[in-house]
């Protein structure tokens, strides 16, 4: 019922093809095997409203074998929307005009601020107790009267098991941006390195999320210095993986860094994450500098002296890295006060952040602490800003994925189309694999959804379409045929919701056509299109096995044959081929 309830509100902006694709995010989370992308992405179900609770469901693991096992298999797609403020959402021309002024304002205003020194020590005395309440009423005010657009992020979880990484290859040419997950404990592992590689080939930009942080409070409760130093290496390390796989024609760089907030902490089991954006927009007021130069101070090497209320980038015996105190010495203090069960300090805690009363019975504990810090800092709300502020949308991407996706001339009418997300221009949709729709089991009858993203066009339920295959070579008759759509749906996990048209950006299944496709295709109105350019695949298929079934077993040859014929749409890698003269 929940996920209809989204499916009715994601349908109008799927149809609405005519307001551009700048409220559209199309990623991916990778990770290496293990280090909770799925469990992170359910804050976002969450958020959405596809669920009512997390708790560790893994909402697109939506195969039996991927709840029991506990590991991604294949990649699953599931379209939200959210609200956000519209200047996250405007092109980027524009935005970053309003960033320019915002900017020159801060730094007019700061050079105008008193520096927080002995003098007007009392105005910054951070001895005295953060008024979180009244921060957080505050923004609540301050976001009801913040004019707000809806973003629809089409998402897709992708495998971190090396075995898997055809299917990662398949949901990165979909998508324009990725969200990199870690476990900050774990740091860079080898399958980080290899996702990584395989989104910077596809020019596909990343954030990150430093995920299990709440390990780091049982591994070293009473060192901060150590835990930063982990989560300074684990940034450090992607950066370098990054730089050594970055071509340079994406604009600007794709480092990630705390400090501009393209980084984010927390714990997807446990549902909370913050940017350091969320702390700087608690300090800065109270130090008298701006956000921007306080997500600066929030990171690297700036030392704060609590007694003397002064800054510094040298280390002394008095001071203390700025992401230690300000950063993890709440949310320790937090925690201590949870496990300790401290009732006079867990009543603070709760009122500070706007939960008089509301804790359910039974908490303890770990429990507690979950519960808190997830109603003061949801993971979803860091999530959904990064992804909105620091992820390209489909027609900011077009331009310098183009010659990546598109292997024809970069001027012909299908490139111009897919350069600006023309939605009256011809129809150019890249299928990169095929899901299965049928009942498990039933191998004789199984049908596939061609799964795939609109890159310009419009395409409607019943349209004609050419469809192209990933060998085809123009001008000639092999490797295309024209054949009606007969549905065009969104998938939200393991369901799917039927739409009347789907325009530029929109990540669909198409039912009804995989008679005629193996495992990629090009779908399109244009007589003179080209194919989409093929996958770059990390890995390839090394083991070959003869397969050969004995004459004798009555009808066995005909089922072994659709088998295989199954087993050949549904995976990347996979290529069957068959001898005539001895029958394997």
């Amino acid at each position: 019922m929940c996920a209809k309830r989204v499916a009715d509100r994601i349908v109008p902006l799927v149809c609405d093809t005519k307001s551009g694709t700048h409220h559209i995010r199309n990623i991916a989370v990778i990770a290496h095997v293990d280090h909770g992308k799925t469990t992170l992405t359910d804050s976002l179900c969450v958020k959405a409203g596809l669920i009512g609770s997390a708790n560790g469901r893994r909402y697109m693991d939506s195969r039996p074998d991927e709840q029991d096992r506990t590991i991604t298999i294949k990649s699953s797609s599931v379209s939200m929307p959210f609200a956000v403020p519209s200047q996250w959402l405007e092109p980027k021309t524009e935005a970053r005009m309003r960033e320019e002024k915002i900017q020159a304002e801060d730094w007019k205003k700061a050079s105008k601020s008193p520096s927080p020194s002995r003098k007007n020590a009392s105005r910054y005395d951070s001895s005295k107790p953060i008024q979180w309440r009244k921060f957080l009423e505050s923004k609540q005010d301050a976001e009801a009267k913040t004019q707000t657009k809806t973003m629809l992020v089409n998402l897709i979880d992708s495998p971190g098991h090396a075995d898997f990484t055809s299917e990662v290859s398949a949901a990165l040419r979909l998508t324009d941006g990725a969200v990199v997950v870690m476990d900050c404990a774990k740091g860079v592992c080898v399958q980080t390195r290899t996702v990584v590689r395989q989104a910077l080939t596809e020019r596909v930009r990343p954030v990150a999320f430093l995920n299990k942080l709440d390990k780091m409070f049982t591994r070293w409760p009473s060192d901060p210095e150590t835990c930063y130093r982990a989560l300074e290496k684990g940034v450090q390390d992607l950066n370098i993986a990054i730089g050594a796989n970055e071509e340079g024609v994406m604009g600007k760089s794709c480092t990630v860094w705390p400090q501009n907030g393209s980084v984010g902490f927390g714990s997807g089991l446990q549902g909370w994450g913050f940017t350091l954006r969320d702390f700087a927009r608690i300090y800065h007021d109270r130090h008298g500098i701006s956000e921007r130069k306080m997500m600066k101070k929030l990171w690297g090497e700036h030392f704060y002296d609590p007694k003397r209320k002064k800054w510094s980038t040298t280390r002394t015996k008095n001071n203390i890295r700025g992401f230690c105190w300000f950063v993890l010495r709440p949310i320790t203090n937090l925690y201590n006060a949870c496990i300790s069960g401290d009732a006079s300090k867990i009543a603070k805690w709760t009122k500070r952040v706007c939960l008089d009363g509301k804790i359910p019975e039974g908490l303890k504990s770990d429990k507690l602490f979950a519960y808190v810090i997830k109603q003061w800092m949801p993971a979803a709300n860091a999530l959904v800003e990064m992804i909105a502020v620091h992820l390209p949308s489909p027609v900011e991407a077009a331009e310098y994925r183009l010659p990546v996706v598109y292997s024809g001339p970069q001027d012909d009418e299908c490139a111009r189309a897919i350069k600006k997300c023309d939605p009256d221009g011809p129809l150019m949709l890249c299928i990169s694999k095929m899901v299965p729709s049928a009942p498990e089991g039933s191998v004789g009858a199984m049908r596939f959804w061609a799964f795939g993203r609109i890159f310009s066009g419009t395409l409607r339920p019943g349209d004609q379409v050419r469809i192209l295959s990933s060998d085809y070579i123009p001008g000639r008759k092999h490797g295309s045929c024209v054949r009606p759509a007969p549905s065009v749906s969104i998938l939200m996990g393991a369901r799917k919701a039927a739409v009347g048209a789907a325009g530029p950006g929109a990540v669909v299944a198409v039912g009804g056509i995989d008679r005629f496709m193996r495992k990629r295709a090009t779908l399109t109105t244009s007589q003179v299109a080209h194919s989409f350019a093929g996958m770059r695949l990390t890995a390839a298929a090394v083991v070959r096995t003869a397969v050969h079934m004995d004459s004798k077993q009555k009808g066995g040859r005909e089922k072994l044959a659709l088998a295989l014929n199954a087993l050949e749409q549904s995976d990347p890698l996979v290529k069957v081929v068959r001898s005539k003269e001895s029958g394997e």
